[in-house]
């Protein structure tokens, strides 16, 4: 029998280009990590990523399994990890430029997975690995305590020009304001990806709806 995608998955970027926010979690940041996650895609948000980099494999996969059930109308992205992306049904995965080869991803799970890649080298929008990544994380635009290794902020021109040579989605990265949006959306991004900004607040979700709101600003 030919597996029916859920309509989420029909097409992922729709739902992304509307809402223009991308939530990254980590839940062994917050007890109440469930609660605050459903809350959040109540909200209205429909793509999310685990990324935790304290957990083990074994961990994470237990994690990323539990958000798979709560996150039932949302995409879900694993950091790093394709053993977990793939054995909790994930719909795709995030690497780095020093990570898995988006090649070596596609050769492993097919056409319908999701590969997203961060950075912002004009080689690597525009090279041959391109066309094995579906979006691009580019960034940091803001200086962020949430990354440690992130280079020199790039700001919205950064932003601006990553869009105009990639050809695949551009979502920004790195120290997000909920004043950014706007200026981001019209700059070219696709969306904006967004952690402490979100998820290191008292209410995520109610924080969260600024953020949607702020996107569909003047629209």
């Amino acid at each position: 029998m030919t597996r029916v995608a859920p309509d989420y998955r029909a097409d992922p970027f729709d739902s992304l280009r509307r809402t223009g926010l991308y939530v990254l979690f980590d839940p062994e940041t917050r007890a109440d990590w469930r609660d605050q996650l459903a809350a959040i895609q109540d909200a209205g948000v429909r793509w999310f990523q685990l990324r935790s980099k304290q957990a083990t494999s074994g961990q994470l996969q237990q994690v990323a399994r539990q958000a798979r059930i709560i996150l039932d109308r949302s995409i879900l992205i694993i950091n790093d990890d394709l053993s977990v992306a793939l054995a909790s049904d994930a719909d795709g995965i995030h690497v780095g430029p020093d990570d898995l080869a988006p090649a070596r991803i596609r050769n492993a799970t097919g056409p319908g997975f999701l590969v997203g890649r961060s950075g912002d080298d004009p080689a690597m929008m525009a090279g041959p690995d391109a066309r094995q990544i579906d979006y691009f994380g580019v960034g940091t635009v803001r200086p962020t305590a949430s990354k440690q290794d992130a280079g020199d902020a790039i700001g919205v021109d950064g932003i601006r020009a990553a869009a105009e040579m990639a050809e695949r989605p551009v979502i920004a990265i790195g120290g997000l304001t909920i004043a950014d949006l706007p200026l981001l959306r019209r700059a070219g991004a696709t969306a904006a990806a967004v952690l402490s900004g979100i998820w290191g607040q008292p209410d995520p979700a109610a924080v969260a709806h600024q953020y949607l709101d702020a996107w569909a600003a003047d629209r």
